[in-house]
């Protein structure tokens, strides 16, 4: 945890200049585009359920495939708690929030497309194990 708060406030303080103060309120504001509030949703839409299917196949997919997954973020171990997952996921989703707010807005964009195709590529990548993909209630 330590770990990915460093790497957070490392990220955060690069994408502010050294004479901008930093914007810790993490939702848009008028400067963002409608392209960029969809972006920035999508991306957190896609983080959820990657934390539903990495809890759904680490507590055994219902009792289909129990012992059967390990997690492969190097972060949380091979089989981290429930909550250490949750919590990892909300303060990371604040932390690229307000990285993202801090960008200079011509920058904001992309930023946003490059965070929401990551955390799209790691939730297809779960759906495509057998299994993890199919356990998502909502």
């Amino acid at each position: 945890m330590k770990k990915i708060i460093f790497v957070l406030l490392l990220a955060l303080s690069a994408s502010a200049t050294a004479k901008d103060s930093i914007n810790w309120n993490p939702l848009p504001d008028e400067t963002y585009t409608t392209k960029e509030k969809v972006l920035l949703a999508s991306y957190f839409v896609a983080s959820a359920v990657d934390a539903s299917q990495t809890i759904y196949a680490l507590e055994g997919c219902g009792g289909e495939c129990v012992g059967k997954y390990k997690e492969g973020n190097p972060f949380f171990g091979e089989y981290p708690a429930r909550n250490r997952i949750i919590i990892s996921k909300l303060v990371i989703g604040y932390g690229i929030a307000v990285a993202v707010k801090n960008m200079k807005p011509k920058q904001r964009f992309w930023g946003l497309v490059g965070v929401t195709l990551l955390q799209s590529l790691v939730v297809s990548a779960n759906y495509n194990r057998p299994m993890v993909g199919f356990g998502i209630a909502f």
